[in-house]
């Protein structure tokens, strides 16, 4: 099944009403991601147009580790929190950010998992929004770089216990951020058993996520010196 991906170069197919200030992205952009078709505890994966020596190592190494490159494209991971507010994992640890940072110069495909339900749904974002302070798990990253020359699909020492069943934890990565928040709602594990690891790749891939169709509102154009409405009465 195609992914569904979301494009800088895509066309809108609606305007955005504009109620306040935009990011400097946005703008830039002309438009604004269509949030009403997403959901809290839904999946953001980032895939950079121009990736730099990080994204394009992520990409090698998820490459090397067994995945198909239409998997392996996807460089990191984040949480769906709502109106526009992620929450992700990054070198500087489990932080809040705004989705629009990625607008203009990403690729984005949105996922969730179709059968939680609404309570479920904001239980995962509570998880995210609790992670907050814990470290960038860096280690991890060397582990995974050390797995992917044997293969992800290939470890004799599969480390199931990584997924989910160290938590909470006092780092952790991108795309593990996720998958302990899913299994501490779900009971669910997402990850590959076989490598005991998680990665962007691997949350594209897995059949437990569906695709989101999410598309662009475009900015309507303001007439200079024209103030921008406010938020209705």
């Amino acid at each position: 099944m195609s992914q569904l991906i979301l494009k800088p170069d895509d066309k809108a197919v609606g305007r955005f009403i504009v109620q306040g200030p935009l990011s400097q992205k946005e703008l830039s952009l002309g438009k604004v991601i269509d949030l009403s078709r997403l959901l809290p505890g839904d999946l953001v994966l980032v895939s950079a147009c121009h990736p730099g020596f990080v994204g394009r190592s992520i990409q090698k190494v998820q490459e090397r580790g067994g995945y198909m490159r239409e998997h392996a494209v996807w460089q990191h991971a984040a949480l769906y929190i709502g109106k526009g507010v992620i929450c992700e994992a990054n070198r500087n640890g489990v932080r809040r950010d705004m989705l629009s940072k990625y607008v203009g110069d990403h690729h984005l495909r949105f996922r969730r998992n179709p059968h939680l339900t609404v309570p479920e749904r904001y239980e995962l974002a509570i998880h995210a929004l609790a992670s907050q302070g814990i470290s960038y798990d860096f280690r991890e990253i060397i582990r995974l770089w050390k797995a992917a020359r044997f293969g992800f699909g290939n470890s004799t020492k599969a480390n199931v216990q990584l997924l989910g069943k160290q938590y909470p934890k006092r780092a952790t990565i991108c795309s593990q951020l996720y998958a302990d928040c899913h299994v501490s709602v779900t009971k669910t594990v997402i990850g590959n058993l076989d490598g005991g690891e998680t990665t962007p790749a691997c949350l594209s891939m897995t059949a437990l996520l569906v695709d989101v169709p999410v598309t662009w509102l475009e900015i309507p154009d303001l007439p200079q010196g024209e103030d921008l409405p406010g938020p209705p009465a």
